[in-house]
């Protein structure tokens, strides 16, 4: 299958173009499906072969226009739109292969990831947080392992898919600045609204001063909303669950309305059916009045009533109003 392909499909199911114009989904979406793109945000998922029954079987649009993906071999992601513009990724991958992080990811208008929050491990101690939300144009990684926390500010890549694998591996500063070049340059090609995120985030780059490969922050230097925490992503978490349960009134609703026309259809046409066998009786009985005052017997036992019965349109234009 072609980007164009997987575009139509998209289009063709109903997905929401808040999410189908946003980088962070649909190189995600590419990249789940073995399209090969110049951003390769892939981790070794891009070697799977699928076929376009698979990716057909694997790809459902919700009424809202949320995206889900299901391979039904343990990798299961969402995209839903938020009222704000913004879109929430939810992975909820089982199994190593992955194109990300398991976790939830705040994707903003602009369609970067703007935050993520690994899914928690065994130990609800151990947790990974990354965000973008920051003065400098810089990357935040909040690691937390046994009650610690440890914030590092990193030198962002560009690549609109947060991974903090990449970032915990002690990134080459210029290598972050080739990606982030490399990143911007087919990003803003490729997705206008995107190009203002780029240059919005340059300008916080140049002013902000030089920093080495890798520093350490204080946790309590970092303002709460800087941080996509475990609270902010059980609010999305439940707001989401809200809409979810509100389309679900909706469709109900609307079924029953559907059942309400139905019902309504059958009994008109059962009506119009017991008219139209109405009419077909009333000719026959006009006939044999025709015949029956044609006939010399039924002069004398009729006389002048037989006159007074109208032409065969006249006689039939009340059922013909009723069918109206």
């Amino acid at each position: 299958m072609t980007k164009d392909e997987l575009d139509q499909l998209l289009y063709q199911r109903g997905a929401s173009q808040n999410l189908t114009n946003k980088a962070a989904v649909m190189e995600r979406l590419y990249a789940i499906c073995g399209i090969k793109t110049p951003l390769d945000v892939a981790c070794g998922f891009k070697k799977r072969e699928l076929s376009d029954d698979d990716i057909n079987r694997m790809i459902t649009i919700s009424e809202d226009g949320t995206i889900i993906v299901d391979d039904k071999q343990g990798n299961f992601r969402k995209f839903e739109e938020l009222d704000n513009g913004d879109a929430c990724y939810t992975n909820n991958s089982r199994q190593r292969e992955s194109l990300d992080q398991p976790g939830f990811y705040i994707i903003n208008s602009l369609g970067i990831d703007e935050t993520f929050q690994q899914n928690e491990m065994s130990d609800d101690d151990n947790n990974f947080l990354i965000s973008r939300n920051t003065p400098n144009g810089r990357v935040l990684v909040h690691e937390r392992r046994g009650g610690s926390n440890q914030i590092n500010e990193e030198v962002d890549d560009g690549n609109p898919v947060l991974d903090f694998i990449y970032y915990i591996k002690l990134p080459s500063r210029e290598l972050a600045k080739e990606k982030y070049a490399l990143a911007k340059e087919y990003i803003s090609g490729e997705y206008p609204n995107a190009a203002e995120w780029y240059e919005k985030r340059d300008k916080l780059i140049k002013a902000a001063p030089p920093i080495e490969e890798r520093r350490k922050v204080d946790p309590q230097d970092i303002p709460a909303d800087v941080v996509f925490d475990a609270e902010r992503a059980a609010a999305l978490e439940e707001r989401l669950g809200e809409y979810r349960r509100e389309v679900e009134g909706l469709t109900e609703m609307l079924k029953s309305k559907d059942q309400e026309i139905n019902k309504l259809t059958s009994e008109k046409d059962k009506a119009l059916g017991a008219l139209a066998k109405t009419q077909i009786m009333a000719n026959r009985m006009y006939d044999i009045v025709v015949d029956i005052k044609k006939s010399p017997i039924g002069k004398v036992f009729f006389g002048r009533k037989l006159q007074d019965i109208p032409e065969k349109n006249k006689f039939l234009d009340s059922g013909r109003e009723i069918d109206q």
